[in-house]
């Protein structure tokens, strides 16, 4: 059962589609300071960009999917496999 979706973009297109989320949700509030965490914590792959697992109800609530459809067409999102995602994972320090 697939429960989630991957994504890769630049962290300047990560930042601005994180600070609409944010805006639209009424985001910070005082229990939420923000939909995502901010690019700067969260996994890059090889080539730089953000990778991030969406939930299938993540993506279901506006206006995260009209977001993320129009980004995709414009070509400053990539669908990524869940393997790409994974290969992005931090190595654990020995």
């Amino acid at each position: 059962m697939t429960t989630h979706r991957f994504f890769a973009t630049s962290d300047a297109t990560y930042e601005a589609m994180r600070a609409a989320v944010d805006s639209a949700w009424g985001y910070p509030t005082a229990h939420t300071l923000t939909c995502v965490p901010p690019a700067a914590e969260q996994w890059h792959d090889a080539e730089g960009r953000v990778v991030i697992a969406l939930t299938l109800d993540w993506l279901a609530w506006e206006p995260v999917p009209s977001m993320i459809g129009g980004a995709i067409a414009a070509g400053a999102v990539t669908e990524i496999d869940e393997a790409t995602f994974w290969r992005a994972a931090p190595m654990p320090e020995t």
